[in-house]
């Protein structure tokens, strides 16, 4: 009966022992189930947002081609021999661009024509290549300002029967605009601009004209 008592001694202290082994092994399980779970979630998360980023990339790197026509009524500064007189033209413009660094950056190239105009014995004709860079910045969820400026080539014919005086002469211009424009949905808008050209030399008839341009514009 003295042998049996450290047996069940011994054996108490190995059950315990074992018992503590598998606390422990179990805590440990726990904490590393926990720390898998949380691993395997942020990895489905970076996952996602790499997945989505592409997307929005994409969205806000649109590139949109624009086209448009307009009317276009002038008054233009025009040398004679003896003085400056100002002379109207009414015509066209279509205009074609392209997003530059963003939607609100656009790179625009216009061609004008202004077909014979009669005034009395004088008979007056234009035509126009522009090319200019405009900012557009929305004022309202419908309503945007747009700010211009470039170059431009101008042809320009008068001829007068009576007096004789006549000249056909290409000139370069710089040119400034401003003006505003109406959003019609996503891809159309309605505009008015008033523009400002001036003659990048002084040995010319055509000295500088300002004009208002009343047109509407599609993006694709």
């Amino acid at each position: 009966m003295i042998k049996q008592e450290p047996r069940k001694g011994e054996r108490m202290k190995n059950f315990r022992t074992l018992a503590l082994f598998i606390g422990i092994f179990a805590g440990a399980y726990c904490e590393a189930s926990e720390y898998e779970e949380l691993r395997y979630e942020d990895l489905v998360q970076q996952l996602s947002e790499k997945r989505d980023s592409p997307r929005k990339k994409s969205t806000s790197s649109e590139v949109m081609m624009h086209a448009g026509f307009g009317f276009v009524s002038s008054a233009n500064q025009i040398r004679y021999p003896n003085e400056v007189r100002s002379r109207p033209l009414s015509g066209f413009q279509i205009s074609t661009g392209v997003d530059l660094f963003s939607e609100q950056w656009m790179g625009e190239f216009l061609f004008r024509n202004f077909a014979n105009h009669h005034s009395g014995t004088e008979t007056r004709a234009l035509r126009e290549t522009d090319w200019r860079v405009v900012y557009r910045n929305p004022l309202s969820s419908k309503i945007e300002s747009r700010l211009g400026a470039g170059f431009g080539s101008r042809t320009f014919n008068l001829s007068d029967a009576i007096s004789g005086y006549s000249f056909s002469q290409s000139t370069t211009v710089g040119l400034i605009s401003a003006g505003f424009e109406t959003l019609m949905g996503r891809f159309a808008s309605l505009g008015l601009e008033v523009g400002v050209r001036s003659a990048l030399s002084v040995q010319t008839n055509d000295v500088n004209a300002i004009d208002l341009t009343m047109r509407v514009e599609s993006k694709f």
